[in-house]
């Protein structure tokens, strides 16, 4: 893969140098990974072991902090997997033109009397690490198409932008290729606001607003891969794809 440097050769030797800086670290709380858990990391920072063993640090105190078990699991609480319910945050099976995955947000679906803004950073965690499953999402990143349609004020919460905004920028070793934001419409301001609190500079580049423009998603999509409701002719149940999530490991 060229994009991130990845050869055979490249990839076992970045690996290699980021389980040295690991081991000379020496985190007795950080569990033993496996050379294909460690390719999340080195992959996400193309072939940098330096960078990589950074990024895995601040995964784990992260992770440590949402998940006091210590580990990602869907089934963590009910709480959790009601909230992965509601369908917030949705994997279709497609990708864009550039073979990132596409993630489905829809804010509009928060009910903060199911969710906490602690559990929809949990969920964003779930569904990040069942992306990076993938060794392609590893590889490619994912495209994330964010649609504002019936959103209301209500819905808006600072604490949960921060969790979940810090938790992508900062934490998570998931590549954002783009990040497609469709009928913002009169949340504009609040989408900005947002936006200027917690969105990093290297984030906003890879940002657009779309609002109901939805010829413009055709620059990153095939139209199989954009939902009917914004103009594709993507239909898909999220049904199967939350209970194979939410089911007991």
């Amino acid at each position: 893969m060229d994009s991130i440097g990845e050869t055979p050769e490249a990839l076992a030797q970045a690996t290699a140098a980021l389980r040295e800086q690991l081991v000379a670290a020496a985190d007795p709380t950080e569990p033993e990974a496996s050379d294909t858990f460690l390719h999340r990391f080195v992959r996400w920072a193309k072939m940098d072991p330096t960078k990589a063993c950074e990024r895995y640090t601040d995964y784990w105190a992260k992770l440590r902090e949402l998940f006091p078990s210590g580990a990602i699991s869907a089934t963590d609480s009910d709480g959790l997997v009601a909230t992965l319910r509601l369908g917030v945050y949705e994997i279709p099976p497609v990708r864009d033109r550039e073979g990132r995955q596409v993630v489905v947000l829809r804010p509009r679906r928060v009910d903060y009397s199911v969710a906490t803004p602690e559990l929809l950073a949990q969920a964003v965690w779930v569904v990040a690490d069942a992306c990076l499953e993938d060794v392609e999402t590893q590889r490619c990143g994912i495209c994330i198409l964010d649609d504002f349609d019936g959103y209301s004020i209500a819905q808006s919460n600072r604490k949960t932008s921060s969790l979940v905004m810090n938790s992508i920028q900062q934490c998570l070793p998931v590549r954002v290729g783009v990040l497609l934001l469709c009928n913002q419409g009169w949340v504009h301001h609040v989408i900005l606001s947002v936006i200027k609190l917690f969105v990093t500079a290297k984030m906003k580049k890879r940002l657009t607003l779309i609002g109901h423009h939805y010829d413009r998603l055709d620059e990153w999509l095939e139209p199989g891969s954009i939902p009917t409701e914004l103009g594709g002719t993507l239909e898909y149940d999220a049904t199967e794809w939350l209970d194979t999530l939410c089911a007991p490991k």
